[in-house]
């Protein structure tokens, strides 16, 4: 599974065209989650919004954790 979770996290990266977005990587391959990183909070807010069951640690606002699956 670890290999399709790089995968997975690569697509996400060219696919997502969300405001401000910067860059994806795996945060975990255990529990399967992706971050991604946003220029502003403001920005990683939003696009929290739009993905289920997606959270923003306390200490990095401008991440957003994604369990993939």
């Amino acid at each position: 599974m670890s290999g399709d979770i790089y995968t997975l996290a690569r697509r996400a990266g060219m696919a997502t065209k969300a405001p401000g977005f910067l860059r994806c990587w795996v945060e975990s391959e255990s529990e399967c989650i992706i971050a991604f990183e946003f220029d502003t909070t403001e920005h990683a807010h939003a696009f929290s919004m739009t993905q289920s069951g997606a959270r923003i640690p306390n200490d990095r606002q401008t991440v957003v954790l994604a369990r993939v699956c």
